[in-house]
């Protein structure tokens, strides 16, 4: 039985339904990405589902004592308790109970109701409270927050980090189906790998709306596209429902235009006949066309028109760090940053939250000034600044005054033209833009910057609230685009396309990296092997352990090698029977069978996770015989 089901749900705001007879069932296990352009119902569905949003038409039936835990977007902890008080109070049954163990035992044991005490106790121990708050603690390392930041209030925390705060406290929840929106927009690398990991690894129903295509390829087992108040369901993750929809979109095409193609042809019919002998049959072609039911084309979602204009080219040295720092009292986010650059380079900034990445963006935008060293700008260097939180952005002015303003110049139709591009149209342009979504200001955000004409962009989190169409629009914008740009960012497919060289905040300080995102990537794990093989080399020197007998070090050698060379072989069978399931996804007839579908991309997924479990055991064997070899030295 599903824990939800929504059946013909439709809500209609009065310009048309934004859910129009939606039927959707949520079961136990189920791992869902929710996609579609912005605006196009998503956090709606999640409303209804809610029930905090009581649809116009339909039903929502719920399981009886099933618990949901919702992230709205830009969702923050709010409040004066310690962070980790606050969030180790997301789960209410676990604080109601330690609270009332207290109360009752605040004068010993021996006085209290040892009944109530036993139950209370028994409850505590069902909800696993014993190991609560390790699980706190994991959970709010794993977002990014270090040990120094528990006892922190959460009103004094960033904004990104009592957005972060708040996604540990749903999760903590520990409810029956997750409802997530837009959970990765204050998240960086580290922190969206380790939420990928969670939610792959639990047992818990999901919904998670995103834009982030690698955060989905991730965490979902299935797709819901809502596209012109319809929801379709496709299997798989993300890639797969790319390619799966664009299919689907050509072979709706092409019957649509041959059904489009016969119609001309029956009216031409009608045309020449409907007043001669053959009246009878062209009357019969007209009723047989006025009960055709017709095909409808493919729904073409809007998308912004983004494109740079030729911009003055600026001399070759662009800006030059030297030896810049910034600290906030005692704290030193960074510090003798020595850096060129220079003309046409895409320069991406990364490292973990809170490490100064928006510090360091900022100082060079003028926004702060730099502790230590200097900041020196090129000859003919014009900036364009994108912050992250749209502090460029009046949100009492409505959109047509903030680019209006911006381009005192710009004629009335010029300024609406400009928004139309950036699909803002009629009486919207009209609305104060603290009534927009945040998708619909960083569109804003963006045509300011667009018509700036600079020469060097610094982009903090541009992605953020982008749908992917817009995503994609803005990558192939900036593909073109003739000027420099450095940037924030923590959306891989965005740096992958992106970025040329790189920034990195590390443990031992700042690395400039020459070459793209994923050769960073690589480099980083190749450094956080080795730093884990010294550790270990460290470790067995400061405590070494008993000296082992020849014969027991040959038993093992051979007990290590058994168990690598079956590894080996089992690894081998996995990796054939993977080529085998991906030969058959990839065959024409079995695309157009989705039970088929599902059950290979389920059978897929399943070996690939598998074969994962055993790479990783090999790795561990291997370092098993490096070590006994090293001990037998």
């Amino acid at each position: 039985m599903p824990l939800i089901t929504l059946d013909k749900i439709t809500v209609d705001y009065g310009s048309g339904p934004v859910l129009d007879e939606v039927t959707f069932t949520i079961e136990q296990g189920d791992k869902i990405g929710l996609v579609g352009p912005n605006g196009e119902g998503k956090t709606t569905l999640l409303e209804v589902i809610l029930g905090i949003r009581r649809p116009h038409f339909g039903e929502v039936h719920t399981q009886r004592g099933i618990r949901l835990g919702y992230l709205p977007q830009e969702h923050r902890l709010a409040g004066e308790l310690p962070l980790f008080d606050a969030v180790y109070r997301s789960h209410p049954e676990i604080w109601t109970i330690e609270k009332r163990l207290e109360e009752l035992t605040s004068s010993g044991i021996a006085d209290c109701d040892l009944n109530e005490y036993r139950e209370l106790e028994n409850r505590l121990t069902h909800f696993g409270g014993y190991s609560f708050k390790s699980k706190v603690e994991g959970v709010l390392e794993g977002l990014g927050f270090d040990k120094s930041q528990f006892d922190t209030p959460v009103g004094r925390l960033s904004g990104g980090e009592q957005n972060r705060a708040a996604i540990a406290g749903i999760l903590l929840e520990d409810p029956d189906i997750l409802l997530l929106d837009e959970p990765t927009n204050h998240i960086d690398y580290n922190g969206l790998q380790w939420l990928a990991d969670y939610l792959e690894s639990t047992d818990k129903a999901y919904v998670v709306v995103s834009h982030d295509r690698y955060f989905l390829d991730r965490i979902a087992k299935n797709i819901a596209e809502i596209r012109g108040g319809e929801l379709t369901k496709f299997p798989g993750n993300y890639s797969f429902y790319e390619k799966e929809r664009k299919r689907l979109d050509e072979d709706l095409l092409l019957r649509f235009e041959a059904q489009r193609a016969e119609i001309a042809r029956v009216e031409e019919f009608i045309r020449r006949n409907i007043a001669g002998q053959k009246t009878k049959q062209a009357q019969a072609r007209r009723t047989m066309l006025s009960r055709l039911e017709r095909i409808t084309p493919p729904a073409k979602s809007e998308e912004i028109r983004l494109r740079f204009s030729k911009v003055a080219r600026g001399g070759d040295d662009v800006f030059r760090l030297d030896k810049l720092g910034v600290s906030f009292g005692e704290r030193t986010l960074f510090s003798d940053i020595n850096l060129l650059v220079t003309r046409g380079e895409r320069i991406a900034i990364v490292g973990p939250n809170g490490c100064g990445k928006t510090t360091l963006l900022s100082a060079i935008a003028g926004k702060i000034l730099p502790t230590t060293g200097t900041i020196r700008k090129g000859t003919g260097i014009s900036m364009g600044y994108y912050s992250q939180d749209f502090s460029e952005i009046d949100e009492s002015n409505s959109a047509f005054e903030e680019i209006h303003s911006f381009d005192r110049m710009m004629a009335e139709e010029a300024v609406r033209s400009s928004l139309a591009m950036f699909s803002l149209y009629d009486e919207d342009i009209f609305r104060p833009l603290r009534t927009f979504s945040g998708g619909e200001v960083a569109r804003v955000a963006l045509l300011k910057l667009l018509l700036g004409e600079a020469n060097l962009l610094l982009l903090d989190e541009p992605t953020n609230h982008l749908d992917i169409k817009s995503r994609i629009t803005l990558e192939r914008a900036l593909a073109n685009f003739e000027g420099t740009i450095v940037f924030v960012s923590h959306d891989r497919y965005f740096l992958r396309n992106v970025a040329k060289k790189i920034i990195a905040f590390e443990p031992d300080g700042v690395a400039v990296i020459d070459g793209g995102f994923e050769y960073y990537i690589e480099r980083r794990n190749v450094r956080l092997a080795q730093n884990r093989k010294q550790a270990t080399k460290a470790k067995s020197v400061s405590s070494p352990e008993p000296a082992q007998s020849t014969k027991t070090k040959r038993k093992n050698i051979f007990r290590v090698e058994k168990e690598r060379a079956q590894t080996e072989v089992e690894i081998a069978q996995l990796e054939g029977e993977i080529a085998r399931v991906a030969e058959l996804l990839s065959e024409d007839h079995v695309a157009g069978d989705w039970p088929r579908m599902s059950t290979l991309l389920n059978e897929y997924n399943s070996l690939n996770q598998k074969l994962e479990k055993l790479i990783k055991r090999w790795e561990q064997l291997e370092e098993e015989l490096v070590e006994i070899a090293r001990e037998s030295d």
